[in-house]
């Protein structure tokens, strides 16, 4: 059962290099650290919801106490499903080791900047956490998602071009990649900064916080749509004029350097 367990140890040091090709070496201090004080729970996906029996499915190298103590803190479905869990700096990955999804939720927690516990508030990437008690609002989860499977898509290709053979698995994001595409494209570099430093503020700096309101809107009632049609079962196109109108609320939104000083 511990294969696993060895396998990501002899990875472990492939996917920090892989992370820093794509962050920039100025932060490999960060990722090491994270990388290195993670909290791992390798879950089997054929375990089912409604399975009580959680720990004869589960393989960690956590001591009893530290395991069942974080059982403790999440519903049973989240042991049964990739994630990271932010305020437990808990990485929940699959038995069938794919990569796909570790290195996705790995990025998750290189994006990971808890601000307050009480009150809760958790930046993640270009999302963030707020609330108190049972009470949490989510604020650009979905937009997110994708941005975080874009950025997988290239670590992954970091990872070939240093000789690891890995294929990368296609999720629900994918059918959104065309939609934020220009989006990432044109501030892929803010972007990893964002998820190096958490500094949301100055990530927004660079908006009309209206307007990017406005766009964050837009892209979520997108991602719903995508995401109710893939339920479904139906075909997810991106149309040009979709892609078109995300281009113009981007140069819509962007503030030029010289607008954002005599703001």
């Amino acid at each position: 059962m511990l294969k696993i367990i060895d396998r990501f140890e002899n990875d472990k040091n492939m996917f920090i290099s892989g992370f820093i090709n794509f962050y920039n070496e100025s932060n490999s201090k960060y990722i090491i650290d994270k990388v290195k004080n993670a909290n791992i729970i390798w879950y089997d996906s054929t375990c089912l919801k409604e399975d009580k029996d959680l720990l004869s499915h589960i393989v960690t190298n956590l001591s009893m106490d530290k395991l069942e103590y974080f059982l403790s803190k999440r519903k049973i479905e989240v042991f049964t499903q990739s994630a990271y869990i932010n305020e437990l700096n808990l990485l929940v990955l699959p038995q069938n080791y794919d990569i796909s999804h570790i290195i996705h939720e790995m990025n998750h927690m290189i994006g990971s900047h808890i601000i307050s516990l009480s009150p809760y508030m958790v930046i993640n990437g270009l999302s963030y956490e707020m609330g108190k008690g049972d009470v949490v609002v989510l604020e650009n989860d979905a937009m997110n998602e994708v941005i975080n499977q874009l950025m997988t898509f290239d670590i992954i290709n970091e990872l070939k071009n240093l000789g690891m053979n890995v294929v990368y698995t296609t999720s629900w994001q994918d059918n959104a990649f065309p939609l934020l595409m220009p989006f990432y494209s044109r501030f892929k570099e803010s972007l990893k900064e964002l998820y190096i430093s958490g500094n949301y503020m100055n990530f927004l700096n660079q908006f009309d916080k209206e307007k990017f309101q406005s766009f964050s809107q837009f892209i979520f009632m997108k991602l719903f749509s995508i995401k109710k049609r893939l339920r479904r079962n139906e075909q997810v196109t991106i149309t040009r004029e979709e892609i078109e109108s995300v281009e113009s609320m981007i140069n819509d939104m962007t503030l030029t350097q010289n607008t954002n000083k005599k703001r």
